[in-house]
């Protein structure tokens, strides 16, 4: 299995994001788009997660090619990176890359 850089739902001043659309609970992307779409991904994770304050930023400089999100019984909804582009090149370090955010009050679709 690949190596992959963790993707926590934080936003960067200098991060350009890909737009992504959400088909049940699997992330798709469609075209590439800048921070002027921090609004609306900040809406569309709060409204899957739940949890508002969860969704800020992104931990490392990284381009969201592909991602999935499951519901996972008595541990909430897992974020998992299928697919990513490092931005920032001097940014090596490597984690998992799944993200538990706990299991929020609803989940519509699944």
């Amino acid at each position: 299995m690949p190596a992959s850089h963790a993707c926590y739902l934080k936003t960067t001043t200098d991060l350009i994001l890909k737009e992504i659309t959400v088909v049940g609970h699997r992330l798709e992307v469609m075209e590439e788009k800048t921070l002027d779409l921090i609004v609306e991904m900040k809406s569309i994770w709060a409204d899957i997660t739940g949890f508002h304050d969860k969704v800020e930023a992104l931990d490392h400089c990284l381009s969201i090619l592909e991602a999935r999100i499951d519901l996972i019984p008595d541990r909430g909804l897992e974020l998992r990176v299928l697919q990513d582009k490092i931005i920032n090149p001097e940014d090596r370090s490597c984690r998992d890359n799944i993200c538990f955010f706990g299991i929020p009050e609803k989940v519509e679709g699944g």
